[in-house]
């Protein structure tokens, strides 16, 4: 559900939300990440990486007042000749838009 997405990272970094599904039990349980040690069998293995959460998902909105949700799927294809860099964007439109129909974005996202 959207209401269980972070919009911000938390604060210490080891409090945020830590989401638990118990196969076996087939229950969820939710913590905090600072508890991981709990739910991890002994002798785990684990792999750390360095990366970061980007906003991925853009809502924009049509000169009729329509939504457009833009869906980044790579963070980057590449750069084109003029120096802009280029994206694979799913489009999700509550209907279709024209050629030549502008949309804007609804609040600042940089």
């Amino acid at each position: 559900p959207e209401k269980n997405l972070a919009l911000s990272p938390a604060v210490p970094r080891d409090s945020s939300k830590l989401f638990i599904y118990n196969v076996g039990t087939d229950k969820i349980i939710f913590d905090h990440f600072y508890n991981l040690d709990k739910y991890l069998p002994k002798d785990s293995f684990m792999v750390m990486n360095n990366t970061k959460v980007l906003q991925a998902r853009v809502t924009m909105k049509k000169e009729n007042g329509g939504k457009v949700v833009l869906l980044f799927l790579v963070n980057e294809l590449g750069v084109m000749g003029d120096g802009l860099l280029s994206y694979l964007v799913k489009v999700m439109v509550d209907r279709e838009i024209k050629v030549g129909e502008r949309v804007f974005f609804i609040k600042k996202i940089i």
